[in-house]
C-alpha cells in the first residue's frame, strides 16, 4: 500500500490498506493502515473520509500507546486541514504532533512537524516564519542523516525564496535538492523539483526555459506512470504557454490536466485547472464560459471544504460580473470572498480580493472607499513581496487619481505600477499601465504622446488575444485620430468584433458611427 501510494496509485493503495485493516489483528498495524487509507483519500480530495479514518486511527493508536503512530495521525490531520484552508486547526495539529515527537525523542518526526508548521505559515504569507521552520527542519534532518528529508527542506526553502523574489537563492536551493534526490534515486521527487525550478524561471520571465523544465518533469512522471504528477506538469505547461501568448495550446494543456485529474478523482487539482480555463476565457471576453468554469471550480471547492479555493472562485466570479457591468453582484461575490479569506488567514487571497473589490467601488463612483481598499491591498502585497500585486493596487490608485483629475498623481502611480509589472513579467498589466498613461496624455492635450502610449498598449493586447482590452484601447485611439487613420481603426475594430465571444453589437455600432468617411461593414 505504501509503494502504491508513493507511485501515485491511490486506488491500489486504498485497496491494499483496507485489506490490512480487515485481516490484521494488531491494533498498531491497523492504525497505520488507516493512515494510508486516509492519505489516499486526501490525495483524491475526500477530506471528510480522510478525517474519519485518521480520527479512528488516532483513537486506536492511543489505546495501545503507539505514540509515533499517534504523532503521524496528527500530522496527517494537519495536511487535511491545510487542504481545507483551515490553517489554525492545522497549526494546532502540528503543534500537538511536535509535542508528542519531543516526548518520545524522535528528532526525525520533529522535523516533519516543523515542515507542517512551515507550510501553514507559507500558505498564510508569513514567509519569515515559514523560512525559520524549514531551516530548523533542515538542521534536524542533517543531524540525523535523513538525506531525503534534507532535500525536501531545501526544496521548500526554495519555494519561500521564490515568492520573496530571491530567485537566485530559490534556484540554488532547488538545484541542491534536485542533486540529492538524483543521488538517492528518488525520481518522483526529482520530477517535482524540476517543476519548482520551472516556477522560478516563470518568475524570471524565461518562459521557454520554464517550459523545458516542465516537459522534463512530465517525461519523468510518465515514466513512473504517475498520473497525478502528469496532470500537475500539464497544468504548468498551460501556464508557460499562456505566458508565451500561445492561448489555444494553453487551453489544451489545462483541458488535458483536468481530464486526468477527473479520471483519478483529484477534485482539488481539477478545480485549479478550471481556474486556468476560466482566466483564459475571461481575458478574451468569453464571460459565459469563464463563469461556467469558475462556478464549476466553486462547486468543487465547496464539496471538499477548501475555504481558500472557495474564496478564490468567488473573487474570480466577482471579476467577471464587474467586467459585465453587474457591480452589485460583483460586490456580493467579492464581499463573501474577502470575509472567507480573512477567516482562514490567507493574506495573499485577501489582497487579491481587496483589489477586485476596490475596482468595483471605483467603477461604482465611490473613490474614497476604493482608495482605502487599494491602499490596504498594496500594503499586504508589499509585505508578501508580490510585485504584480503591488502593481495592480498601485495602478488602481492611479485610476482613482485620474477620476479626481489629479493627473500628476495618476501619472506617478501608473509609472510605478508599470515598473512593478515589468519586474513581474506581467505583460497584460504593463499594457494597462500604458493605457492609463495614454488617458492622462489625452486629458492634458498631449496627443502625440497619447497616441504612442495607446498604440504600444494596443500592440500588447493584440499579442495577448485580450480583445476586451484591445477594444477599449481602440476607442481611445479613435477619439484622438482623424481622417483615413481613424477610418482604418474603426474598420479594424469592427472586423475584430465579428467573432467576439460576447454580445458586441453596441461596440460595433459605436465604431461604425465613429467612422468619418463611410458606413463600416464587414465587407468593407
Amino acid at each position: 500500500a505504501e509503494v502504491a501510494l508513493l507511485s501515485g496509485d491511490d486506488e491500489r493503495a486504498a485497496t491494499d490498506a483496507a485489506a490490512v485493516a480487515s485481516d490484521c489483528e494488531d491494533d498498531r498495524t491497523v492504525a497505520r493502515a488507516g493512515i494510508l487509507r486516509a492519505r489516499a483519500a486526501t490525495r483524491r480530495g475526500e477530506y471528510e473520509t480522510a478525517v474519519d479514518r485518521l480520527e479512528t486511527s488516532l483513537e486506536r493508536a492511543r489505546e495501545v500507546d503507539a505514540r509515533r503512530v499517534e504523532s503521524d495521525c496528527l500530522r496527517r490531520l494537519g495536511e487535511v486541514a491545510i487542504g481545507r484552508s483551515e490553517y489554525e486547526r492545522a497549526r494546532e495539529h502540528y503543534e500537538r504532533s511536535m509535542e508528542t515527537d519531543r516526548e518520545i525523542g524522535s528528532r526525525i518526526d520533529v522535523a516533519k512537524s516543523l515542515v507542517g508548521l512551515g507550510t501553514v505559515a507559507h500558505r498564510q504569507g508569513d514567509y519569515d516564519t515559514a523560512a525559520e521552520r524549514f531551516e530548523r527542519s533542515l538542521a534536524l534532518r542533517r543531524e540525523v542523516g535523513d538525506r531525503g528529508g534534507v532535500a525536501d527542506s531545501l526544496d521548500r526553502l526554495g519555494g519561500v525564496a521564490a515568492v520573496r523574489g530571491d530567485l537566485d537563492e530559490a534556484a540554488d536551493r532547488h538545484r541542491r535538492s534536485l542533486e540529492i534526490f538524483r543521488e538517492t534515486g528518488d525520481d518522483r521527487n526529482m520530477a517535482d523539483v524540476l517543476s519548482n525550478l520551472g516556477v522560478v524561471e516563470t518568475r524570471r520571465g524565461d518562459h521557454e526555459r520554464a517550459r523545458e523544465l516542465y516537459e522534463r518533469a512530465l517525461t519523468r512522471h510518465r515514466d513512473l506512470d504517475d498520473t497525478e504528477g502528469q496532470a500537475k506538469s500539464l497544468h504548468n505547461l498551460g501556464v508557460a504557454a499562456e505566458r508565451l501568448g500561445e492561448y489555444d495550446r494553453a487551453r489544451g494543456w489545462y483541458e488535458r490536466a483536468a481530464t486526468l485529474n477527473r479520471d483519478v478523482g483529484d477534485e482539488d487539482a481539477e478545480a485549479g485547472n478550471r481556474h486556468g480555463l476560466g482566466y483564459l476565457a475571461a481575458r478574451r471576453g468569453a464571460y459565459d464560459e469563464a463563469t461556467e468554469q469558475y462556478e464549476r471550480a466553486l462547486e468543487i471547492h465547496r464539496s471538499i471544504g477548501d475555504l481558500h479555493g472557495e474564496a478564490r472562485s468567488l473573487d474570480n466570479l466577482g471579476g467577471v460580473a464587474m467586467r459585465r457591468g453587474d457591480l452589485e453582484r460583483a460586490r456580493e461575490y467579492c464581499g463573501t470572498a474577502l470575509e472567507t479569506e480573512r477567516d482562514c488567514g490567507h493574506r495573499s487571497g485577501e489582497a487579491n480580493t481587496l483589489t477586485t473589490l476596490a475596482e468595483v467601488e471605483r467603477q461604482a463612483g465611490d473613490d474614497d472607499r476604493a482608495e482605502t481598499q487599494f491602499e490596504r491591498a498594496r500594503e499586504l502585497f508589499e509585505a508578501l513581496d508580490d510585485d504584480r500585486g503591488v502593481g495592480e493596487a498601485t495602478l488602481g490608485l492611479g485610476r482613482v487619481a485620474f477620476d479626481r483629475d489629479d493627473h500628476e498623481t495618476a501619472t506617478e502611480r501608473a509609472r510605478r505600477a508599470r515598473e512593478s509589472f515589468e519586474a513581474a513579467g506581467a505583460t497584460l498589466w504593463t499594457g494597462r499601465a500604458d493605457r492609463l498613461l495614454g488617458r492622462v496624455a489625452v486629458a492634458e492635450g498631449a496627443t502625440a504622446e497619447a497616441r504612442d502610449r495607446l498604440s504600444e498598449a494596443l500592440d500588447r493586447f493584440d499579442s495577448l488575444d485580450a480583445l476586451p482590452d484591445a477594444v477599449e484601447t481602440m476607442r481611445l485611439l479613435v477619439e484622438i485620430t482623424d481622417g483615413r487613420k481613424r477610418h482604418e481603426l474603426c474598420v479594424r475594430a469592427v472586423l475584430s468584433l465579428e467573432d467576439a465571444p460576447w454580445d458586441a453589437d453596441e461596440d460595433r455600432d459605436w465604431f461604425r458611427e465613429a467612422c468619418p468617411e463611410e458606413t463600416v461593414s464587414t465587407g468593407d
